[in-house]
């Protein structure tokens, strides 16, 4: 760590100015120059400004300690294996990280120490757990300053990569924005976990040619290093893109690939979510394709997992008009969703359900409709769903001859495209 950031980092913590810090030790000009670290400091003036700041343990935090070149190296590994989703050997890694860094009792500021929080970080979005990923994040956000280029690209990505577990999409592209420059100019990195979780942000913000400009690179990463998990998870998000704009011959092409694929390279719950996208494909040119690959995506996939082809199967059963077997898949969407807890697609099995009951006028619907379902969706950042909901909202109200309230949902859902469109965040 460079003397200079850990001086700067103290004064600010201490709400001391330059000139006092600087005051009968050293210029306030010597001062700013070990700050942005153009200088080095002499051992004296350094002491000195420690003990004004009384930085008494400096010297255990600037320790070099043995082998802090393995760890570092053990510490990537760690990350590597999370990147490529290899669940049994990230585990291993971590206990050897995490027993190397008790041994050494490292200060909780050594340089060391902060990238293993750094990895641990990455670690606890990997396992999911948010809430512990949230408290270290305000932990890390608090000794910022004193990372070096490398820590801060590390934290402007998985801080992305937290944003995009909680919902908060153009949150997590600003930070995957800044990480890119620093990774390609100043690191000479190419990393394609990256560019890959870019593309997925900016799919889920319906930027979908600059998703599929993001994910190319991505795949173009994996296939060099034979990193076939990601591979599928990236062919997959480009066949997504290419469906959503149109391309539905490259969609087709890149699924049916997967499906092609040996088994040790295209797991179940990639074959599964290749069908279902082959269904998504097919649902409006030929329903009766559409419904034998969703049934084959269904049979692949266990309970919770389930909920999105259901409801991709009951969309097409009810725009066959086909209503006993649409009803019947709805209350099974219904049923799955309550036992997971999944608001998302009990809310949207049930405004199916209104639709194929006719029921959609009712107040009890609109009610629902405004308090529950819009307010939901907002909050999660599912903005695709969120406009179509404002534009049913829109067209019930009109329905109602609540032209006034009609009109307010209409303005609004072009008004939430504006803010998309120009990668603003929903108020």
């Amino acid at each position: 760590m460079e003397k200079g950031k850990l001086v700067k980092h103290f004064r600010k913590r201490k709400g001391m100015t330059q000139e006092e810090l600087a005051q009968g030790i050293c210029s306030i000009s010597y001062l700013s120059k070990l700050e942005n670290g153009t200088i080095h400091p002499t051992d004296q003036t350094f002491m000195e400004l420690c003990q004004r700041l009384k930085i008494h343990d400096y010297h255990q935090i600037l320790q070099t300690h043995d082998n802090e070149d393995v760890i570092k190296s053990q510490l990537f590994q760690w990350l590597h294996f999370m990147e490529e989703k290899d669940v049994s050997n990230a585990k291993q890694a971590r206990l050897k990280c995490k027993a190397y860094i008790d041994e050494q009792n490292f200060h909780p500021l050594h340089r060391i120490y902060l990238f293993y929080q750094l990895i641990y970080f990455r670690h606890l979005l990997f396992s999911n757990l948010r809430k512990d990923a949230s408290d270290l994040l305000q932990q890390l956000n608090y000794y910022q300053d004193l990372f070096s280029r490398e820590y801060i690209y590390y934290f402007k990505k998985f801080s992305g990569i937290y944003h995009y577990k909680n919902y908060e999409f153009n949150t997590a592209c600003h930070y995957f924005f800044q990480a890119v420059p620093i990774a390609e100019d100043e690191l000479t990195l190419k990393d394609a976990d990256l560019y890959y979780y870019l593309a997925l942000s900016l799919a889920r913000l319906n930027k979908n040619h600059l998703s599929i400009e993001y994910a190319k690179k991505a795949l173009d990463l994996f296939q060099s290093n034979l990193c076939y998990p990601r591979m599928i998870d990236t062919q997959m998000l480009l066949a997504i893109n290419y469906n959503l704009v149109g391309d539905d011959q490259y969609a087709i092409a890149i699924l049916e690939k997967i499906l092609e694929a040996e088994p040790r390279r295209s797991t179940q719950t990639a074959r599964a979510m290749a069908y279902h996208n082959l269904a998504y494909t097919y649902k409006n040119t030929n329903k009766q394709k559409a419904l034998e690959y969703i049934e084959q995506a269904i049979s692949l996939k266990q309970d919770n997992d389930r909920l999105n082809s259901l409801y991709l199967k009951s969309t097409i059963l009810f725009s066959l008009n086909k209503k006993p077997e649409a009803h019947r898949s709805i209350q099974e969407g219904i049923r799955l969703s309550k036992k997971s807890h999944d608001k998302k697609y009990y809310y949207k099995f049930y405004v199916l359900e209104q639709k194929l009951k006719d029921n959609m006028y009712s107040g009890e619907f609109i009610e629902t409709l405004e308090n529950f379902i819009l307010p939901l969706f907002k909050e999660r950042g599912e903005y695709a769903e969120y406009l179509d909901f404002l534009e049913l909202a829109g067209q019930v109200c009109y329905q109602l001859r609540h032209y006034k309230k009609a009109s307010d949902y209409f303005k609004s859902a072009f008004e939430t495209l504006k803010t998309i469109d120009q990668g603003g965040e929903i108020k």
